[in-house]
């Protein structure tokens, strides 16, 4: 028994001390694993890649603070002047004292205001200053769409900004309803809406569809409903899209 442990014990010294040196040698042959050769980053103009490149300049997260309750929520850039679309339950939680913190694509952030809101069809309008190099996303015409056609939607689930989510147009003028938070029913508007199969999280609910074509980047004005695109002239669909929506919580809440 003895002499099979000095043995083992034996070995094992032997073997580590050779394993040592054939490290620091280079006695062990590298193994390589394959791995697929470098390609061209450039992606079809009609492609969800190609769509998002486009569209995501445009993209911003907002980052709302009341007094009592917060929340994030995405946007699109209307025009150079700084004004940004968005849903009014985003900015909502700011109230008339709160703070909107507005974070780009390329991460720049700039303090916004509102400007106009409409609970009725859950829209609003805010409003930086002092940015420069603004890429507004051009309106399109729901008209235009036609079922099946692919939906892109870009959005921030759990605050996870810039995350791109493809889909189709599965029906046209679905009839739904937007607002009614006076509990009065007077801010409650009827519309048709776009309903896509988008993947939809808290944070993209209500995202913006977009109907691929190429050479044309569009956006789509974000609605009440998760995953519908009201199909008014006020509100087109593009071609590439951002998702304006929100996750709203109690102020000083810890986020998961």
């Amino acid at each position: 028994m003895l002499g099979a442990v000095v043995l083992a014990l034996v070995s094992g010294g032997i073997g580590g001390a050779v394993g040592v040196y054939l490290e620091r040698t280079g006695g062990v042959t590298d193994v390589e694993l394959p791995q697929a050769g470098q390609e061209s980053e450039e992606r079809a103009a009609d492609s969800v890649a190609g769509i998002a490149a486009r569209a995501l300049p445009s993209v911003v997260t907002l980052h709302v603070k009341g007094s009592a309750a917060e929340g994030t929520g995405t946007g699109f850039v209307l025009d150079g002047r700084g004004h940004i679309l968005t849903n009014n339950h985003v900015v909502e939680p700011a109230g008339s004292s709160g703070e909107i913190s507005v974070t780009f694509s390329g991460g720049e952030t700039a303090k916004a205001t509102v400007v106009g809101r409409d609970s009725g069809y859950d829209l609003a309008v805010v409003k930086v200053s002092g940015v420069g190099g603004l890429k507004p996303m051009p309106l399109g015409n729901s008209d235009n769409v036609q079922v099946g056609d692919p939906v892109v939607a870009i959005g921030a689930p759990f605050d996870l900004a810039n995350t791109v989510t493809s889909g189709i147009i599965s029906a046209k003028e679905r009839p739904i309803t937007a607002g009614g938070e006076k509990g009065d029913g007077s801010d409650v508007s009827y519309v048709d809406a776009l309903q896509t199969d988008a993947p939809s999280t808290p944070a993209t609910r209500a995202a913006l569809s977009s109907t691929p074509r190429p050479g044309s980047s569009a956006s789509t004005p974000p609605s009440a409903p998760p995953t519908a695109a009201p199909t008014r002239a006020a509100r087109p669909v593009p071609s590439g899209s951002a998702s304006p929506s929100r996750s709203t919580r109690p102020s000083g809440s810890r986020r998961s």
